[in-house]
């Protein structure tokens, strides 16, 4: 990319709540489902896998190491179900760190998805947005673009009541998942110098009890 694009390349990448961007991957992809089951208990199954295979690579290679090359370090890695691809999609710090040494961090914007999607911040993170890549506007231009691209209430609630069955997210998964993911968030905020990377808004649905419901 800095080869074609060249080192002043200004990149902004939107990031999601890791446990949540997780949890997403597991339903969105047939694959999972079918090997370790449906719903919750599915989800728990691939995540304790996948996490236990990880945590034995780190048991003799460093994190970065352990995700960036793990189906070539050993046969017992290989035969992890998808190499814990999406486990490692997931850990956002190791990529950041490859921009970060290939572009420079002046180079590189990071945001949350949580913050993009809260309507009391969209327009704060659009505005944040263009002035990284230099375009300056007033904040209140960007509120009245914005209203003319959001969707009704009306509209937004008759989405929702059409899309798949999904699954809450129980407690104690969540709290699992975000455990596993900390030292990578804790890595993230220093790198980024802020903060707030260290500790995620939870907007998905969690309960004490995974169950299912209509998102």
């Amino acid at each position: 990319m800095r080869r074609a694009h060249g080192p002043r390349l200004k990149i902004v990448a939107m990031l999601r709540n890791p446990a949540d961007r997780l949890w997403s991957a597991y339903f969105s992809y047939a694959q999972f489902r079918g090997q370790y089951g449906e719903g919750e208990a599915g989800m728990r199954a691939y995540f304790d896998e996948q996490s236990a295979g990880f945590n034995l690579c780190v048991q003799d290679y460093d994190r970065r190491t352990c995700a960036m090359r793990l189906e070539s370090l050993g046969q017992k890695f290989q035969e992890i179900f998808y190499h814990c691809d999406q486990l490692v999609k997931t850990m956002y710090s190791v990529f950041v760190e490859e921009y970060i040494l290939a572009f420079g961090r002046p180079q590189l914007l990071l945001l949350r998805s949580e913050d993009y999607m809260d309507p009391a911040k969209t327009s704060g993170a659009v505005l944040t947005v263009l002035d990284f890549v230099g375009v300056r506007v007033e904040l209140s231009e960007v509120d009245t673009a914005l209203a003319k691209k959001m969707k009704s209430p009306d509209k937004r609630g008759k989405l929702a009541a059409n899309h798949p069955r999904s699954w809450t997210m129980s407690v104690a998964l969540r709290a699992d998942m975000s455990a596993f993911y900390r030292p990578f968030n804790e890595d993230l905020a220093r790198m980024s110098g802020d903060p707030a990377f260290a500790d995620w808004p939870v907007l998905r649905p969690t309960t004490p009890v995974g169950e299912a419901h209509r998102r």
